[in-house]
């Protein structure tokens, strides 16, 4: 369990200078309650702390990927996302381009381009992001071809 003055040196200054304004002895006389007390500013105070440097650090990031990567993220402690926090920006940027962004599927094409304003097309069991219309057309007929050619050259070449 904590000492009074390790649980004290946790919080921030001017909470740690607010309760040493107490006399000593009515510390001394009310030191179970002044316990309690401690205990749940210490706990108040991580919890401020972690929530704000997980806003700071990743809110607008993180509400873009799923939550289960969200989830995954906020298992980390937070001193080891503030300690890294360089990095993890970096990651997260990189997540919320691989969920947000894609290439169009037009293998003559090819731009980057947003998932939400593509258009989503299966072929052949394969979920594919098309920049528009033409595309797509093209884009699928070429799909299409190419694994028929492939079909092809494996009975052809067994």
């Amino acid at each position: 369990m904590a000492s009074y003055m390790d649980k004290l040196s946790t919080l921030p200054i001017e909470v740690e200078n607010y309760i040493n304004d107490f006399s000593y002895h009515h510390r001394v006389n009310h030191k179970d309650n002044l316990n309690i007390v401690l205990d749940e500013l210490v706990w108040v105070t991580n919890y401020i702390n972690t929530y704000i440097m997980v806003t700071y650090i990743d809110n607008d990031k993180l509400s873009t990927l799923p939550i289960e990567v969200e989830n995954y993220i906020n298992d980390f402690s937070y001193h080891h996302r503030v300690n890294h926090k360089d990095n993890l920006n970096i990651v997260l940027d990189e997540l919320v381009w691989v969920t947000n962004y894609t290439c169009c599927d037009n293998d003559m094409c090819e731009k980057e381009i947003c998932k939400s304003d593509s258009i989503e097309h299966t072929i052949l069991n394969n979920v594919c992001y098309f920049c528009d219309e033409d595309c797509k057309s093209y884009g699928e007929w070429s799909i299409r071809y190419d694994y028929r050619k492939s079909r092809r050259q494996s009975v052809q070449n067994p």
